[in-house]
């Protein structure tokens, strides 16, 4: 339901922590549940966070604490000023987090019910939250360990405009590859210079061809035929020091 006279604020505490998150990565197919090690930790940094529905405005305050109700009191507070000048009523959408419906800061509450109240999504279902859209949105953005290029080069095989279009909206990667005899060319010319630098890959897997334990997989556990390739990466690499 649409009031133009309510502003709808989604709100919720994340925590952020010191390692890495796997977003995506390769494995062999033999492996069926990869088991990911990381350093083990307990650091990590605290928010709490808002966001309105209307237009995606973000207000948020960093936590060094605990998520509490004396702490959530001071965002709530912070919240409402930053939600006034609109004229518009404010409703807050939260979880049922214990320290949401504190008796510390229960009188502040109605107090502003007229223009500021919260509403509790039911327990069953905190998922919904809209602002968890925006907490997986940071850490795929700022914490996933996943290196990706900002081009990517490839011969005529990888001439496809939905390709493309994928590569750039999904991950910002620009394709950079020559058009096919049947196609009109879409690529820039200045830009397909870049495909020159491709021999780089092929001469590479030239120098992966001579060892003969890469071109026939004498090992039965993937682990010793990862590390075979490394070596012979390794000593590829090698030539150059």
């Amino acid at each position: 339901m649409q009031d133009a006279n309510v502003d709808l604020w989604a709100t919720d505490e994340v925590h952020f922590q010191q390692h890495g998150s796997r977003c995506r990565m390769w494995i062999p197919p033999e492996i069926k549940d990869p088991v990911l090690l990381h350093a083990p930790t307990r650091k990590s940094v605290g928010y709490f966070g808002a966001v309105r529905l209307r237009d995606g405005r973000f207000v948020f305050r960093l936590e060094t604490g605990k998520f509490n109700g004396p702490s959530f009191l001071q965002f709530l507070q912070q919240l409402r000023s930053a939600s006034r000048g609109t004229g518009r009523r404010v409703v807050v959408i939260t979880d049922n987090a214990r320290y949401h419906h504190s008796r510390l800061h229960r009188p502040w509450r109605e107090q502003h019910a007229h223009h500021f109240a919260l509403d509790f999504l039911p327990a069953y279902s905190p998922q919904l939250n809209p602002i968890e859209r925006v907490w997986k949105l940071t850490r795929r953005r700022c914490l996933h360990i996943d290196v990706l290029p900002a081009r990517l080069i490839g011969d005529r095989a990888y001439d496809s405009d939905p390709l493309d279009r994928r590569l750039e909206l999904d991950f910002s990667i620009e394709l950079i590859a020559p058009n096919r005899e049947n196609r009109s060319p879409t690529q820039d010319g200045r830009k397909l210079r870049r495909y020159e630098r491709r021999w780089c890959v092929e001469r590479l897997f030239a120098w992966l061809q001579r060892f003969r334990r890469l071109v026939s997989r004498y090992e039965y556990h993937v682990e010793n035929f990862l590390g075979m390739v490394r070596l012979g990466c390794m000593r590829s690499k090698l030539r150059y020091l």
